[in-house]
């Protein structure tokens, strides 16, 4: 799907187009090869993207192929990376700190009410968090997936000490969220 046709290229005649044209290929390409909902897709080859510029690379018009090719392999490495880091947060573990015994694998049923519980305490955190827009968006980076504080800092567009700050505020709420939860 990377693969561009000369018919597809001969078209693009400015940065601008090639970014839009590399783009929208390489959503549609990673929502398939990812498995991917197309928001996740775009954010991840957003991601891509602003790491291939941070880097300081060009892109050439001339050479959409090559263009694909390298974001490609980086939408790749933050793929991966993403499903691996939720992997490691799926790792249950005992009181004392010991890998707990995996549990019979859950059904629908049980995968659906997890889904529902999951919404509702980020919900209810949101709600209590109210007016505090850092905390507020410390939540919704981290549900999605983005959890290093600089990268926060970056996303959320404040310093990086306003993050720990709200972090530490939101310790609080989540706290009680979580007693709250016991109940549900």
């Amino acid at each position: 799907m990377l693969g561009e046709s000369k018919a597809e290229t001969t078209a693009i005649k400015t940065e601008d187009e090639l970014w839009k044209h590399v783009f929208k290929r390489l959503v549609a390409w990673t929502a398939k090869s990812h498995r991917m909902n197309p928001a996740d897709a775009e954010e991840t080859v957003q991601e891509a993207i602003r790491l291939f510029l941070k880097a300081g690379r060009q892109a050439d018009p001339a050479d959409p192929r090559a263009l694909l090719l390298a974001l490609g392999s980086k939408v790749n490495g933050i793929a991966v990376n993403r499903r691996r880091k939720k992997a490691e947060l799926a790792v249950r573990l005992t009181e004392d700190g010991s890998e707990a015994e995996p549990d019979h694998p859950s059904s629908p049923e049980e995968r659906i009410v997890d889904a529902q519980v999951a919404r509702k305490a980020v919900s209810t955190l949101l709600d209590r968090v109210g007016e505090d827009p850092v905390v507020t968006d410390i939540i919704m980076q981290t549900s999605d997936g983005v959890e290093d504080p600089a990268d926060q800092a970056t996303a959320i567009g404040c310093g990086i000490r306003d993050v720990y700050n709200g972090r530490r505020r939101l310790k609080t709420h989540v706290d009680a969220v979580r007693k709250l939860m016991e109940g549900w």
